[in-house]
């Protein structure tokens, strides 16, 4: 936290207060969305490691255990994934390293510069650009034995009726 904030003033998390978040909680419609990821692609990942997660965690990792839990590694009935809010596809390999090889690893994402990351990482086989909750873009590429999501559930993002348009992707 930053240090106490004049009277009559929020406090400012400083995580939030880097300027690589701007428009992405402010954003008024998808298109201003959009735009917020489009200008931060390039520069994300760096900006969650080391103005949000720290040092050697992020949330793919995090989500990993959590889904490796669940669906141990290794799993041969699993086919067919999608990543909902892929983002720069960082969870892409490391999907790909505990269940691969995948028939189908599919990144679903509102920015095209975001989904131009993913496409960087060479992992994935469709990207899909769409806004949540109509998944139906992504769905079109299933039926997934496994759809993810990693902060895509937050303010002004994907609202709570994505969850069982996931369930039927």
């Amino acid at each position: 936290m930053s240090g106490p904030s004049p009277p009559g003033e929020q406090p400012v998390h400083t995580k939030e207060s880097s300027k690589s978040f701007n428009g992405v909680f402010t954003a008024q419609n998808n298109a201003e969305l959009e735009q917020a990821y489009d200008v931060w692609a390039d520069d994300y990942d760096d900006t969650i490691e080391n103005d949000l997660a720290g040092p050697g965690r992020s949330p793919s990792i995090e989500m990993m255990a959590v889904l490796t839990a669940v669906v141990p590694n290794g799993d041969k009935s699993i086919h067919c994934v999608l990543d909902c809010g892929a983002g720069t596809g960082a969870a892409g390999p490391l999907i790909v390293n505990a269940y691969g090889p995948l028939d189908a690893l599919v990144a679903f994402d509102l920015s095209k510069g975001m989904l131009a990351q993913s496409k960087a990482r060479g992992c994935y086989s469709n990207l899909v650009q769409g806004a949540c909750p109509d998944v139906s873009a992504a769905a079109a590429h299933g039926p997934y034995d496994i759809a993810f999501c990693v902060g895509t559930f937050t303010p002004n993002h994907a609202p709570p009726s994505t969850l069982p348009a996931l369930v039927n992707a």
